[in-house]
């Protein structure tokens, strides 16, 4: 199609942009030769597209931008996207279908992540414990900032785990925080994933959720994702080509 890509990386960047994003935009460099093929197409990132109006026409031409902007002529132009019901324009992105699905896979992740970088300890509170001399547990000015800076020196992240913590005085260590399996964080991946695997029309013993499984093996959940998924979106892209070049 074009010097830099393949075929096979071509039709990948074009399905890739409409999957993620709704949207995928295809250049066609004309020949100089009137009722050729065109000599070059080109996949352009759709974050780097906007439609320009003109009249009734929603779409009478396009911006891109990169460094400047660049004018491009619509008829040079396949704009491949999903259905969106209130947009005359751009397409509607099965990601942003899912966004908070993504959101609390991706929260989870970040969530399991710090707990791992601080030794597995759940979050706490340093209580001072009130005494004769100190009836009301006040530490003085500034006492507070450095035993909190000792304590994250000493038994934050990996170098911690496991040493014995030794509090001075009347200190005490009270645990606020939830396991994992109070705050129930797989469930709540698995749930995440479920969503996200079938609102891109992916059966979810495919991405690792088989206990989630709607068919009854592997291989009638792959023959689904071909016939039921694939397939489709290949058409589309035959057909929008058809329609596009075959003029």
């Amino acid at each position: 199609p074009n010097p830099k890509q393949g075929g096979a990386q071509y039709v990948e960047a074009t399905m890739a942009f409409t999957v993620l994003v709704g949207n995928s935009y295809q250049e066609k460099l004309e020949p100089d030769t009137r009722d050729a093929p065109p000599v070059e197409l080109w996949t352009l990132r759709p974050d780097r597209m906007q439609a320009v109006p003109s009249g009734d026409d929603p779409v009478a031409s396009w911006l891109y931008t990169l460094g400047g902007t660049k004018p491009l002529d619509a008829k040079h132009i396949l704009h491949m996207k999903f259905f969106h019901p209130t947009d005359d324009v751009y397409g509607l992105s099965p990601i942003g279908v899912a966004r908070y699905s993504v959101d609390m896979d991706n929260e989870a992740d970040a969530w399991n992540t710090a707990l791992i970088q601080q030794g597995m300890r759940p979050p706490g509170i340093l209580a001072v414990q009130s005494s004769d001399m100190n009836p009301y547990g006040i530490l003085p000015e500034g006492q507070g900032d450095r035993i909190e800076a000792k304590l994250t020196e000493k038994y934050a992240g990996k170098v911690g785990v496991g040493k014995p913590m030794f509090l001075e005085g009347n200190l005490k260590w009270q645990n606020t925080g939830l396991s994992p399996v109070d705050a129930a964080w797989l469930q709540t991946k698995n749930v995440a994933g479920y969503q996200i695997a079938r609102i891109i029309n992916v059966a979810p013993e495919l991405v690792g959720f088989p206990e989630s499984k709607i068919y009854a093996n592997v291989r009638e959940a792959r023959k689904a994702l071909y016939t039921e998924n694939i397939l489709p979106l290949m058409d589309n892209l035959r057909d929008e080509w058809n329609n596009w070049l075959t003029p």
